[in-house]
């Protein structure tokens, strides 16, 4: 991404390595230059005159829109859900910073809540709930705990983060 973005801004007629992607290549090349590995990546981006400004930063918005895109599409499996997660709920915008960083760890099932990845780090603990003794106890036994019946499920940590919060207890947690 960086590289093409590089490359689009020496298009710029004032940019110090101002080069024209039309050039032929060198008779004898080493290496490959950003040239030769991303002209045609940018190629649609150039106008036929100048570069101005307002191209460039579109130019900019579109490889970086590309790249993020792309990225997106090959995220692996969420561990928690085992499929691709949804979007988080704006709603969760309204939580506290610490709340919605627990929230993100449960989804993640990374959590200093869950006996699961804290018997990871300390043998001493036990992957057992500490509410009903079942095993393992991760994100998905939180919300089919038999000890604490609700109607949520472990999607409700995107989909209403706070209704999950008031259920975990976590809405009581102040911004520090």
């Amino acid at each position: 991404m960086l590289s093409e973005q590089f490359l689009l801004a020496t298009q710029k007629q004032e940019h110090p390595n101002n080069i024209n992607i039309q050039d032929p290549p060198p008779p004898r090349t080493m290496k490959k230059t950003l040239k030769e590995c991303f002209s045609s990546e940018i190629q649609e981006l150039i106008p036929d005159i100048v570069l101005n400004t307002e191209d460039y930063k579109k130019g900019l918005k579109h490889i970086h829109t590309k790249y993020v895109s792309e990225t997106i599409d090959q995220l692996q499996h969420n561990k928690v859900l085992n499929r691709r997660p949804p979007e988080v709920n704006k709603q969760e915008r309204s939580l506290s910073r610490k709340t919605r960083c627990t929230l993100s760890q449960l989804r993640s099932g990374y959590s200093t809540y869950l006996n699961s990845y804290m018997s990871r780090i300390d043998s001493n603990i036990q992957n057992t709930c500490p509410n009903c003794q079942g095993t393992p106890h991760d994100t998905l036994h939180i919300f089919n705990c038999p000890s604490k019946p609700t109607h949520l499920t472990p999607d409700s940590l995107w989909d209403k983060p706070q209704e999950a919060a008031n259920f975990l207890g976590l809405h009581d947690e102040e911004e520090i």
